[in-house]
């Protein structure tokens, strides 16, 4: 394991306690890329990106480079961006339609299974040169789709993904069941932002319910000010999901928090302003009802729709929002800088005002110009500095532990095999992501 052996990453997390090092240590950084990000299934992207021959996405996993394409057979093709020849890059688009790709360094050409299909001056080259794969785009081990999400692994073996996604597998289950034509589409803008800070930050901020009573109280006080001043209670989704972030610390302690196996977690509901409730107001969403009604039935779309999960995490790094069809997915870039994507489906079969708002909720949470992700990032980045690892000179302290015993020993299991938070406010999803860092850390 080189400079880190297995019981030195052991005694970096305790039940109810991590260490620095976990946030800012570049070399566990360096081995995170390797054995949570490489061994594991990561979602690389949806096949509504890629729904005709020819059609790719690029994305990042781990140190990665990779390109996930429809190939010509239908078949969906995972590989990495870099030349079998000399390393460059083939792709440099972020998305598009071909017929292949070439390397812009020397002409190497390859279909969209990533297979060498040509070479300048092919005579200079040995017999069979095309034919050998060993010349093809280097092929990911393992790339599976679920219901359209797409994860690859660069893991030959290992869990199968309907393992993987087992605990949680019904939040993308029920998001597909939300669109009345069973088909979700990724439409619109992709939110994409950097803040300076570890990836698991991110994770944790996502399930600490407590925070957004003091972090956003910038934004949710200023909106109060605003109504009280103007006398204008006027408000649509953005302001309702500003506003609740203001709820009293009893009220938060009312939600419910999930943790599972693989380091998955769910957070309950919560935000519960009219148009950003179970059920709205708008005329547009009593003909969304009735679609979803005329597709399953009065009772399944009822059942549909009252799953009210806020948060999923599909560890380690893609949330899922069911309400508003909003996805997250963030990629590490160094021990302390993270990029953060955020967008939203389309339904299929349902009022494009459903969409509207969900683009208008992505807009407010997960923009450059959103109050709460600038709160949150502003966070992660003190955060980041305090322990020592924003990547300046001053040398990372090793001497500093992290306390994540807010409701440590209260938590009930469950016979699905999940733990209850029984408590809103409780650490419970963060001191389960650590025991399963600490699992794929260590794993041989």
């Amino acid at each position: 394991m080189g400079k880190l052996d297995v019981a030195e990453i052991r005694a970096l997390v305790e039940p109810n306690r991590v260490h620095a090092r976990v946030y800012s240590d570049p070399d566990l950084f360096k081995l995170e890329m390797e054995r949570v990000f490489d061994r594991n299934w990561i979602y690389a992207a949806h096949e509504s990106e890629i729904g005709k021959p020819g059609d790719f996405v690029r994305t990042r996993i781990g140190f990665r480079e990779l390109i996930i394409a429809r190939t010509e057979t239908g078949g969906i093709a995972a590989f990495h961006n870099r030349c079998a020849h000399r390393g460059a890059m083939v792709a440099s688009m972020d998305r598009g339609n071909t017929k292949g790709f070439m390397c812009p360094y020397h002409g190497w050409s390859y279909n969209c299974a990533g297979k060498l299909t040509a070479v300048p001056l092919r005579r200079s080259y040995p017999e069979g040169f095309l034919e050998d794969p060993g010349h093809s785009l280097e092929q990911v081990a393992r790339v599976e789709s679920y219901r359209g999400f797409i994860f690859v692994s660069s893991a030959p073996k290992g869990q199968s993904l309907a393992d993987f996604l087992e605990p949680v597998r019904d939040t993308i289950d029920n998001l597909i069941d939300r669109a009345p034509d069973k088909e979700l589409f990724k439409d619109g803008v992709e939110m994409r932002q950097i803040y300076h800070g570890n990836w698991k930050l991110h994770i944790e901020n996502t399930f600490d319910n407590i925070h957004t009573y003091f972090v956003h109280q910038s934004s949710w006080g200023s909106l109060r000010d605003y109504e009280r001043e103007t006398d204008n209670r006027k408000s649509d989704v953005q302001i309702q999901m500003i506003r609740d972030n203001g709820w009293p610390l009893a009220d938060w302690d009312k939600a419910r928090i999930l943790a599972y196996g693989n380091g998955h977690a769910i957070n309950g509901a919560y935000f519960t302003g009219t148009k950003i409730a179970i059920d709205r107001p708008e005329p547009w969403f009593k003909e969304y009802r009735e679609a979803l009604e005329r597709a399953n039935g009065a009772a399944k779309a009822e059942e549909i729709l009252s799953m009210d999960r806020f948060n999923t995490l599909i560890y380690p790094n893609l949330i899922i929002n069911i309400r508003y069809q909003y996805i997250r997915v963030f990629q590490p870039l160094s021990v302390d800088s993270t990029i953060v994507r955020a967008f939203s489906f389309r339904l299929g079969g349902a009022p494009i005002e459903m969409f509207h708002t969900a683009t208008r909720f992505l807009t407010a949470l997960s923009s450059p110009a959103s109050m709460v992700s600038q709160d949150d990032h502003e966070v992660f980045n003190r955060i980041q500095v305090a322990l020592g690892g924003d990547g300046e000179a001053t040398p990372a302290d090793h001497t500093a532990w992290i306390d994540f015993s807010r409701g440590f020993g209260t938590e009930k299991p469950l016979p699905d095999g999940s733990v209850d938070a029984m408590s809103g406010v409780s650490e419970l999803a963060m001191r389960n992501q650590f025991a399963a860092w600490a699992g794929y850390m260590t794993a041989d």
